[in-house]
C-alpha cells in the first residue's frame, strides 16, 4: 500500500510501482506495451486522473500525475490489478505480480518538484544504464515533446478482456498539461524541461563512460529473460 496520508484534491504525485522480486515481467513487447497503455488510459479516464508523464521499465514504472478528486488508491488498484491479470494471461501464468509492499506516492509540492520528477521519469531508462538515449527505449516512455500534450489511442488487448465485455474496444490517453498558471507558462516549462533532460542524459553518459561501463542496449533489453531479476 502507499504511505498512509490524508489525500488532498488536486495533489500532484510521482507514483512508483515495482514488480515482485524485481523480476523483468514488464520487459517490452508489442503486446505488453499495448496492455500497459490500455490499462493506464482506461484507469486514468475512469478515475479522473491527469497523467503528465510516464515510463515503464522492465521491473517497475513511474507516473507523474495529478489527482483532482483524491481517487489515487482506486486508480492504482485498477491499473495494477488488470495489467497484472492481462500480462499473466498473455504468458499463461498466474500468481503474484507486483511487489507486496505496494506503491510509492511522493507529493510534488511546486513546479520545481514536478519538473525534477518528470526529468527523472523521462531519463529513467538512461539512468538505469539500459539505453544511452531515452528515445531508444523500446517500452512505454513519454518523450519530452509529448509531456502534457500527447494523445495515444490504443486497442483493447485480447488475451484477457472479453471481446464483447464492458470495456471499450479502444481507449485514448490524453496527457494533461503541467500544473502551472496558464498556456504560456506551460510552454516555458516545456523548454526548461527539454534543457534539463538533455543535461541529465549527457551527465549520465559521461559517468558511464568514466566508469568504463556500457549501456545494455535496446536489442539486449528485448532479449532479456522476463523471469530473471534486476
Amino acid at each position: 500500500m502507499a504511505n498512509a496520508r490524508r489525500l488532498v484534491n488536486g495533489t500532484t504525485y510521482l507514483v512508483t510501482r515495482r514488480v515482485v522480486r524485481r523480476q523483468l515481467l514488464l520487459t517490452p513487447t508489442q503486446e505488453v506495451n499495448q496492455i500497459l497503455l490500455y490499462c493506464l488510459a482506461y484507469a486514468a479516464k475512469r478515475y479522473g486522473m491527469e497523467i503528465h508523464a510516464f515510463c515503464f521499465l522492465s521491473n517497475h514504472y513511474h507516473l507523474v500525475l495529478t489527482d483532482p478528486e483524491s481517487r489515487l488508491p482506486e486508480f492504482m488498484h485498477w491499473l495494477n490489478k488488470y495489467s497484472a491479470k492481462c500480462i499473466n494471461a498473455l504468458h499463461g501464468e498466474w500468481g503474484v505480480f507486483w511487489d507486496p509492499d505496494g506503491y510509492s506516492a511522493v507529493v510534488l509540492g511546486d513546479e520545481d518538484a514536478v519538473l525534477e520528477k518528470i526529468v527523472y521519469t523521462i531519463c529513467n531508462p538512461v539512468q538505469a544504464e539500459l539505453v544511452s538515449r531515452g528515445e531508444d527505449w523500446p517500452g512505454l516512455r513519454t518523450g519530452v515533446n509529448e509531456v502534457g500534450r500527447a494523445e495515444y489511442v490504443v486497442e483493447r488487448p485480447g488475451k484477457f478482456f472479453r471481446e464483447k465485455g464492458p470495456l471499450p474496444q479502444s481507449e485514448t490517453l490524453r496527457l494533461a498539461p503541467l500544473p502551472c498558471r496558464g498556456p504560456e507558462a506551460s510552454e516555458l516549462l516545456i523548454e526548461v524541461l527539454r534543457e534539463r533532460v538533455c543535461q541529465s542524459e549527457e551527465q549520465i553518459r559521461s559517468h558511464v563512460k568514466k566508469k568504463r561501463r556500457r549501456f545494455l542496449g535496446r536489442h539486449k533489453v528485448l532479449r532479456q529473460d522476463r523471469t530473471s531479476t534486476s
